[in-house]
């Protein structure tokens, strides 16, 4: 087993890693402007097990980490998150998760039915700026044939079904760069089967490469921007809030269009769901 350094494991901070497209043991860096070539569908989790599986350094013997994935490949997990009083469920699911994933998931739920449930999976909105923009979909570029499942079907068949889930967070999907900015931020808000607000969010920075000298293409990989997410159990609220350590800069303040975006996919406030007041 590999021992790296790991900064939240090390402080027993509970933590999840999802597998986007390019973890999958056949993505080939080197053919279709680095996509996944001949080698479709995507499929394997060799060294992805080596570094982020149940028994690496970041998650062996953790008491709040729960791993296993539908084929025991550990791309799926599950983790506790208990915190002065406040306690809720996270799912890590791997990218288009498959029909076996989706019945591990549910037995999860099924094990836990009074907690809220948050999802994190690489692929599911897209960076458009219309509140009822579709769902991604890259199974035919990743998956097809495979039993892999496309969000909107992920949504039909599991989502709106189980009332505790609350959020969705994803990634992968982004807009061309353009003189260093790159959107890759999105909101959208479905209800469930029970009527309760599902509170999904794109969040991805990667096509972002201004740094500190104010020059694109000065700043590889997304120029340092996260997506912090803050939960107020006084107000009831939950702030959504977006830094770049590189830049020491808050996205979105005082109306800045920080992304060539609206301020507010950036920085905003959206109430408790029913999901976390029950």
């Amino acid at each position: 087993m590999l021992t790296l350094p790991s900064i939240l494991g090390d402080a027993d901070i509970p933590f999840a890693m999802v597998p986007g497209n390019h973890d999958y043991d056949n993505y080939n860096w080197y053919s279709d402007n680095n996509g996944p070539g001949s080698n479709r569908p995507l499929k394997g989790a060799t060294v992805w097990n080596q570094y982020f599986g149940a028994n690496s350094h970041h998650f062996a013997n953790k008491s709040w980490y729960r791993g296993g994935g539908a084929y025991g490949n550990d791309m799926n997990s599950f983790q506790i998150i208990d915190k002065d009083d406040f306690k809720f469920l996270h799912l890590a699911l791997e990218m288009e998760p498959t029909t076996d994933d989706l019945l591990w998931a549910q037995r999860v739920l099924d094990g836990n039915p009074n907690l809220p449930v948050i999802i994190t999976t690489h692929e599911w909105l897209v960076p458009s700026l219309d509140k009822n923009s579709p769902w991604a979909n890259d199974y035919d570029a990743y998956f097809k044939g495979t039993s892999h499942l496309s969000p909107d079907k992920v949504w039909d068949r599991f989502v709106r079904k189980n009332k505790n889930i609350f959020m969705i967070l994803s990634g992968h999907a982004w807009t061309p760069t353009v003189e260093g900015i790159s959107n890759g931020e999105n909101l959208r808000i479905d209800k469930n089967d029970d009527g309760y607000p599902v509170y999904q969010l794109l969040q991805d920075y990667q096509g972002n490469t201004i740094g500190p000298d104010g020059k694109p293409g000065s700043a590889n990989g997304g120029g340092g921007w996260l997506r912090f997410i803050e939960f107020d159990t006084e107000a009831k609220k939950i702030h959504f809030y977006t830094y770049s350590t590189l830049l020491n800069k808050y996205a979105g303040k005082n109306g800045e269009r920080t992304f060539n975006i609206p301020a507010e996919y950036s920085d905003f406030e959206l109430d408790f769901p029913p999901q976390l007041l029950n």
